[in-house]
């Protein structure tokens, strides 16, 4: 699992309110789980282990006394003190496509995040997500995983994409493809990984498959879009880093401001 791990991303809801959060992931990298001593479980019991520990730590975060007894953890009359006291707790992140990966977004987490797709894919998971039992919790929101590549043109930005292709086959030339490597040290059957194996792309976690390629224009046209079918933060990756974030920031985010508005001005 990955928790407490804290940092800033984009909620388009609220762009200048950094999400301050805990992330979680039922782990597939097999160093980590071996150098822990917990060993590499299989594709359902992980999410079992994954579910047990976050319906305690959910818990102990809020302050509740806390008694659980399952298959892997058993805790008896526990809690921590002092908790917070600006939120109950922190927002729950989790990412995963996978059936139980879905279940357990819907049963303990706050966020279910997606790695890049096409909208239509991702429509019909958000749709299975939301329609899960949440057992007292507010309704399920989602986050994007993307990576940018725009341009003042589309022709422009068709050339730089051009590049991070060519900046790939060197990469794949001299490393080997980057999901190959990943794939000796994780689980064949992550459903990430053979997902990701099926969508052409440039960038991690999905990164182009999400569509933010073109100019200007487009790409906020579709951050719009993807925010109209539930999308609330986005979790951006950019090449070269600092110059493509600042041009986002000056071109991309006043854009999907207007069009944002327009949209609220027209409903």
């Amino acid at each position: 699992m990955w928790a407490n791990v804290h940092g800033t991303m984009a909620a388009l809801s609220h762009p200048d309110d950094p999400v301050n959060a805990s992330w979680s992931r039922v782990r597939w990298w097999v160093p980590d789980l071996e150098r822990s001593g917990i060993g590499m479980l299989e594709h359902g019991d992980r999410y079992v282990y994954g579910a047990e520990w976050l319906r305690i730590v959910r818990r102990l975060l809020a302050g509740e006394r806390t008694t659980f007894h399952g298959k892997y953890f058993h805790v008896d009359d526990f809690h921590l003190h002092p908790t917070g006291t600006h939120r109950t707790r922190p927002r729950i992140y989790l990412g995963g496509e996978s059936g139980p990966a879905r279940d357990l977004a819907a049963a303990e987490a706050d966020v279910l995040f997606l790695n890049g797709q096409a909208p239509e894919e991702a429509v019909t998971l958000l749709t299975d997500v939301r329609r899960r039992p949440r057992h007292g919790l507010d309704p399920i929101r989602f986050g994007l995983a993307a990576f940018v590549v725009t341009a003042p043109t589309q022709r422009e930005a068709a050339e730089l994409l051009d590049y991070h292709w060519e900046l790939n086959a060197r990469d794949r030339a001299g490393d080997g493809d980057t999901i190959d490597r990943f794939s000796r040290d994780t689980d064949p059957a992550s459903v990430m990984w053979q997902r990701l194996r099926e969508r052409p792309h440039i960038g991690p976690n999905g990164g182009t498959a999400a569509g933010l390629v073109g100019d200007y224009d487009t790409v906020a046209q579709r951050i719009v879009e993807w925010h109209r079918l539930g999308i609330e933060t986005f979790m951006l990756a950019f090449q070269p880093f600092e110059a493509e974030m600042q041009r986002f920031a000056a071109e991309i985010l006043p854009r999907v401001q207007v069009l944002s508005q327009r949209a609220e001005v027209a409903v």
